[in-house]
């Protein structure tokens, strides 16, 4: 699959820089990713404070499960907490309930929780 294809109900998917941005139509949420050679970045998960618990940041997450899947890649992130979710706890939850697994922090000492899909999490 071509990435600057994609189609989606709901949903628009920008390049930006040198990732992409998938939003919602109404603009209430968005993902930001970076694809790599052997892998997805998320770099950005945003959902308006409104429009939280509605299912939309799952959402979001799983249309770059989806675009991974197809591409047969691994998808990395780094979870940090933010003033307005000081809960790396419960962002961690979230992405373990979508698949991810915590991961050693790499030797650039990065600050946060690093978790993985694995590509082969949907290959068996």
């Amino acid at each position: 699959m071509n990435i600057t294809k994609f189609k989606s109900d709901g949903l628009t998917l920008k390049k930006w820089g040198d990732g992409f941005v998938i939003q919602t139509v109404n603009k209430s949420g968005w993902i930001g990713f970076f694809e790599k050679r052997k892998h997805f970045y998320i770099n950005d998960l945003h959902v308006n404070q409104d429009m939280r618990r509605k299912g939309i940041g799952k959402a979001l997450v799983k249309e770059v499960i989806k675009l991974a899947e197809e591409k047969n890649k691994d998808i990395h992130l780094t979870v940090l907490a933010w003033e307005h979710i000081p809960d790396e706890v419960m962002l961690v939850k979230f992405y373990e309930q979508l698949g991810f697994k915590t991961q050693e922090p790499d030797a650039g000492g990065r600050k946060g929780v690093y978790m993985i899909r694995r590509k082969e999490r949907w290959l068996q």
